[in-house]
């Protein structure tokens, strides 16, 4: 099984508790919300292109996701957070 290998430019966007809920009531919630999931988009297109041609992974699989960004508050942001967009993004195009 050949690696799949691709790069999503940009700042890196986590996910967080107001943007998992599907009616937010704030307009900021919202906002963030939409940036999110365009962002997931993004990634997903980025994942097709690299699978172009092949078949999904199956079995056993290891991701890693290298993230780039500035640390806001001395605060690294939470690494699970980082790489949920990008395995949700993932699921249907590189692995079942």
């Amino acid at each position: 099984m050949e690696a799949v290998f691709f790069v999503v430019p940009g700042r890196p966007l986590n996910k967080f508790k107001g943007q998992m809920k599907s009616r937010s009531k704030s307009r900021g919630d919202r906002l963030q919300a939409a940036r999110y999931w365009g962002y997931q988009d993004w990634i997903s297109k980025k994942a097709a292109e690299a699978m172009r041609g092949r078949e999904m992974l199956t079995g056993r699989l290891v991701a890693s996701v290298i993230a780039y960004g500035p640390v806001v508050d001395e605060r690294m942001p939470d690494a699970d957070n980082l790489a949920k967009a990008p395995l949700d993004a993932m699921k249907g195009i590189v692995y079942p």
